[in-house]
């Protein structure tokens, strides 16, 4: 039992490092789990349990601490920061933003000022 759990774990490492690698492009759970060789329903299970999060929960949590950076560190418009970590639709992505961070992009780059300030100069 041991075992198989180790190597469970072994899978969701490599998918995490998938996404990390490639969230700027479009992922579905079955693109993870082809990289990984694995049935994505197995893929998901074991991602679920391991890390108590889905696979795609992963992806947007990756994509949206990327965006965080950009907002802060950048000019960029929010809707090509979106873009940029992989959620072309502006709507979708402040969905998406919104979510984890329980504020609008735009909201968040205004309550961090001091970084997007130094961005600008």
């Amino acid at each position: 039992m041991k075992k198989e759990i180790k190597k469970a774990n072994k899978y969701v490492e490599k998918a995490k490092k998938f996404i990390q690698n490639n969230y700027q492009q479009k992922i579905t759970l079955e693109d993870v789990a082809a990289h990984v060789h694995l049935h994505s329903s197995y893929l998901g299970s074991i991602f679920k349990r391991d890390a108590g999060i889905t696979v795609i929960e992963y992806l947007n949590i990756v994509r949206v601490d990327q965006a965080k950076s950009l907002l802060l560190n950048t000019k960029h418009p929010i809707g090509k920061i979106g873009a940029m970590c992989g959620i072309p639709d502006p709507r979708y992505f402040c969905r998406v933003f919104r979510k984890i961070v329980n504020e609008s992009p735009h909201t968040w780059r205004k309550n961090n000022p001091e970084a997007f300030i130094a961005a600008l100069a």
